[in-house]
């Protein structure tokens, strides 16, 4: 109802054909992006003649696409870093902040396990805007608690794992409780990797479910 109000407010003072994308609700509750084209006509009286076309599909493959990008320049620029680097907590602090800034996520950090051996992994480097921790504080005294925090899961299998949706993933709340912002929606944890065995992890957010 919002989007066919908006295309009368434009259609008004011109009369020309007037077109908007919406992200609209279907009846079973699944959401479709849609591309609204309407024109005033008289009919004998004045009314609007409208198509719809779906283009979720275009939608989704451009989503992908801008995803991919972000992903390839992360690396690009982290692979520059990696090169030049001689200590690793400065070089975990310069990957989290390529993965905020050009990756353009709202937070990243990077954590180590602990030499015991155990479950535990401290954080030693982080990036986000404003006071965002996604948890990384609570991380070292929680992880033993949550042994299927997603960080958790990483360091038992040295392989990604990833949570496309916090609000339904039931692995995850610890993690959303302790995240400082309310906004973020996915994460994924990427092993940090030593002869094939894990001995750390990178973890980024992002405000977008199933952004990874």
């Amino acid at each position: 109802a919002d989007e066919w109000e908006k295309i009368k407010t434009r259609l008004k003072p011109s009369q020309e054909p007037a077109s908007i994308e919406a992200q609209l609700n279907r009846l079973d509750g699944s959401q479709v992006w849609v591309n609204l084209n309407a024109r005033s006509i008289m009919d004998p009286e004045p009314c609007l003649e409208a198509t719809v076309t779906d283009i979720s599909e275009r939608k989704r493959t451009t989503g992908k696409l801008r995803k991919a990008n972000r992903a390839l320049r992360s690396l690009i620029a982290c692979n520059k870093v990696l090169v030049r680097s001689t200590d690793e907590v400065e070089l975990a602090r310069d990957i989290c902040q390529i993965v905020v800034n050009t990756g353009d996520y709202p937070c990243a950090w990077v954590g180590l396990a602990e030499e015991s051996g155990g479950k535990t992994v401290s954080p030693i480097a982080r990036a986000g805007s404003g006071d965002c921790n996604c948890g990384a504080d609570q991380m070292q005294s929680k992880q033993d608690q949550h042994g299927i925090d997603l960080v958790a899961k990483v360091m038992e299998s040295g392989k990604p794992h990833i949570s496309r949706n916090l609000n339904s993933d039931p692995d995850f709340p610890a993690w959303r409780e302790m995240a400082d912002n309310p906004s973020i929606n996915s994460a994924v944890a990427l092993p940090l990797l030593n002869d094939s065995k894990p001995f750390g992890a990178l973890t980024i957010f992002s405000v977008d479910t199933d952004a990874f």
